[in-house]
């Protein structure tokens, strides 16, 4: 996109929609926060355990593989709890 202007529109509309698709009103309370947050952590601490382990040809192969599973842990968040983290 050359036009700066335009670009800066686009991604401002593209901000607000999903702003407006991700509202979420907070029904969680501290304690249920809490306690999603820790699991996270220990998923995120058994990952790296994981990986100090693991065996990999180069840093692009290591740098999918730790996305890869990333991903899994705040899909594996949103399917028990039904929410993304940045809902938090």
């Amino acid at each position: 996109m050359n036009d700066p202007a335009t670009k800066d529109r686009m991604e401002a509309d593209e901000s607000l929609m999903k702003m407006a698709l991700d509202k979420r009103e907070m029904t969680e309370s501290k304690s249920e926060i809490k306690a999603i947050w820790l699991e996270k952590l220990r998923l995120e601490s058994d990952l790296q355990t994981k990986f100090e382990s693991l065996q990999v040809r180069d840093q692009q192969q290591a740098t999918s593989i730790a996305l890869l599973e990333k991903t899994k842990i705040l899909d594996h968040i949103y399917i028990k709890y039904g929410l993304k983290l940045t809902h938090l």
